[in-house]
């Protein structure tokens, strides 16, 4: 019996201190602090030790959040009713659970891992989206967003702009580095301002109109 109290009191020991280890006085600290309702006008963390304090928060509000080099992210975790998020190299295979973030009208989620988008065809108020930096082939959920202004799809694996076709609001578009071959169904998109084709695979002859950037 005394062997399991000195082993159970040793554990506990050993827990605390791995507590202690982790998070410094001042980290716990803010744990406290933050345990209650947060609001902020913009928040930016950097890499994932920052990220601590807030998975002890009961109700985090921030209109503009802005995430870098978070590679533990988890977006079920992310506050639902933020304006404007940005995500950069963080990795991101995954966006499941950005389909609930419907106040959304600014997002970038630049320089990651990302092949599917499905989960950004509720994000119906959007209109502003940079997915620069990706692993992006298929765009068909892109095909909802009726209200973007401006799209950034630079540096991805595209070959097919078929769901871009209806996106008329669209005053800047980025497409860059890519494997598109043909652009012709872009002559939808009356409002353009920018176009930005270069380092494609594009015949002239496939080429909508000029003087956009090639």
């Amino acid at each position: 019996m005394l062997n399991d109290a000195f082993q159970h009191n040793h554990e506990q020991h050993d827990l605390n201190n791995n507590i202690n280890s982790t998070y410094t006085q001042y980290e716990l600290e803010m744990i406290k602090k933050y345990k209650s309702e947060v609001s902020y006008e913009e928040l930016e963390i950097y890499k994932d030790k920052n990220l601590f304090q807030f998975q002890f928060v009961d109700q985090l509000k921030v209109k503009n959040l802005v995430l870098y080099g978070c590679f533990s992210l988890v977006f079920d975790k992310v506050p639902v009713n933020i304006v404007q998020l940005t995500v950069n190299e963080c990795k991101l295979k995954s966006i499941l659970g950005i389909q609930f973030m419907t106040n959304l009208k600014r997002l970038d989620l630049s320089n990651n891992l990302l092949a599917d988008i499905q989960s950004l065809n509720l994000l119906v108020q959007l209109q502003h989206l940079h997915v620069n930096e990706n692993k992006l082939v298929n765009i068909q959920p892109l095909s909802t967003l009726k209200q973007l202004q401006s799209l950034s799809l630079a540096n991805n694996r595209i070959i097919d702009l078929q769901p871009i076709k209806q996106l008329r609001r669209l005053l800047s578009l980025d497409l860059s580095h890519n494997s598109i071959q043909s652009v012709l169904c872009l002559q939808n998109l009356t409002l353009l301002q920018s176009l930005n084709l270069s380092f494609n695979n594009i015949h002239p002859a496939q080429l909508p109109y000029p003087p956009f950037k090639l």
